[in-house]
């Protein structure tokens, strides 16, 4: 990476390079815990409804700070909105869902 060159997280926080690898690290692992909450945790209507509002929070944050990312291709601005859309998406076919405790058959 050249100097002049700094990452969304770096020129958002103003941050020296060992500061933005742990930011960056921290934000991984993060991550990974939601997905493993994912498997774990029963009632995904939570979680949907956490996502559904952290995209546009992250979105909005991206924006803030590197503006010049929103015209390159893949974007965080299309990224979260396609991310957003399937989340609204399975909020609303969740209710539909049947699950052992809705179970109309009788032994």
């Amino acid at each position: 990476m050249h100097p002049q060159e700094k990452s969304m997280i770096a020129s958002g926080l103003s941050l020296s390079d060992i500061q933005e690898t742990n930011v960056v690290l921290a934000i991984g692992v993060a991550e990974v815990l939601f997905g493993l909450i994912w498997l774990i945790y029963r009632n995904k209507w939570h979680l949907l409804v956490v996502q559904i509002i952290a995209f546009p929070l992250l979105t909005l944050a991206a924006l803030i700070a590197s503006p010049v990312t929103a015209i390159h291709p893949f974007n965080p601005v299309t990224f979260n909105l396609s991310l957003i859309v399937l989340t609204a998406i399975g909020l609303l076919v969740s209710r539909d869902v049947p699950t052992a405790s809705s179970c109309k058959r009788k032994r």
